[in-house]
């Protein structure tokens, strides 16, 4: 366990671009976003967008219905930037998981690992943390920084309007995400992806060519026959069980549902994989998760996907 934090670093600077700096990258590009439709609604006097509306309620001289306003939109863009921010994290780490153990193959690499006193299993497992845990907490990091930032600047157009600074920091802070939600559903999310993180690692620890092929068509493949010769029906299983499985998998994480997304938007997210169904959207029942066998047993299918990836890593040729 010694080794482990040298790992866990060498990790972080081998993919520090991605992991470390490209969530803060998003979210300042989304601030940046914000302040120039702030100046541009406030100097074209445009009342379509978030600046343009809180330009037409200070006209009216109501300081309340200005501060009630900058509030919702900020809460808006606070919702839009986790989404966008968690999403490039989980494109992120999908590719990082699929490249990690394949290219230690591909560049020789794992000659000069093994030459350490390092495990495959501890080297695997320092990956699993990376993926599951690292990023993720990272990406929670910029969500919090950016929303801090997004709420700044629409702290100053509303105090610059005439409205009340005091105001905007008490009361429902509606802008930005519960911090506390979210670390709650840090631990639960590393559970959930489990099985795909597992999943991902097999195949870049399997594949000698093309990870990406590997980790993505057999399990298509499987659920579109499943889906078109009705495979789970004839194992007295409910129709579609491959489809389900996976929507379930990817659109009912917890962290998202942290962010308290709207059952609408959950179930549109949903409809890119037919028949995934979403739970509520509201993270306030979060123990629900705890009762879940989904999440019990595709954590325990993830262990057994990350221990065959570690028995793979170790029988296999030193480069491909």
């Amino acid at each position: 366990m010694n080794h482990l934090l040298p790992l866990l670093k060498r990790e972080m600077n081998e993919h520090r671009g991605g992991l470390l700096l490209t969530p803060f990258i998003v979210g300042g590009v989304l601030v940046l976003f914000l302040i120039l439709g702030l100046i541009t609604s406030l100097t074209l006097k445009i009342q379509t967008s978030f600046g343009g509306e809180i330009a037409r309620y200070a006209l009216q001289s109501n300081p309340e219905l200005l501060v009630i306003t900058a509030k919702k939109a900020l809460q808006a863009f606070g919702l839009a930037a986790a989404a966008i921010i968690n999403l490039t994290c989980a494109i992120v780490v999908f590719f990082y998981c699929l490249g990690t153990l394949y290219d230690d193959r591909r560049d020789r690499s794992i000659l000069f690992w093994r030459s350490l006193p390092v495990s495959d299993a501890l080297t695997v497992w320092s990956k699993v943390l990376i993926a599951a845990v690292v990023a993720p907490s990272i990406a929670f990091v910029a969500v919090i920084a950016t929303q801090v930032l997004m709420w700044i600047a629409g702290s100053v157009v509303v105090l610059s309007m005439g409205g009340s600074l005091k105001a905007m920091f008490t009361g429902d802070l509606a802008g930005l995400t519960s911090v506390a939600r979210h670390l709650v559903a840090l631990p639960l999310h590393a559970l959930w992806v489990l099985p795909l993180v597992g999943w991902l690692l097999l195949a870049s620890a399997f594949a000698k060519s093309k990870p990406f092929l590997w980790a993505v068509l057999p399990p298509l493949g499987v659920a579109i026959a499943d889906s078109w010769f009705d495979v789970t029906s004839t194992l007295s299983l409910p129709k579609n069980t491959v489809f389900k499985l996976i929507g379930e998998r990817i659109f009912n994480d917890p962290l998202p549902m942290a962010a308290n997304l709207s059952q609408e938007g959950v179930r549109l997210a949903g409809s890119l994989i037919p028949f995934a169904a979403a739970p509520s959207s509201v993270f306030s029942d979060w123990p629900v998760y705890l009762q879940m066998s989904s999440l019990w047993i595709g954590a325990l299918l993830g262990v057994a996907m990350i221990v065959a990836s570690v028995y793979l890593r170790r029988k296999s040729e030193d480069a491909y």
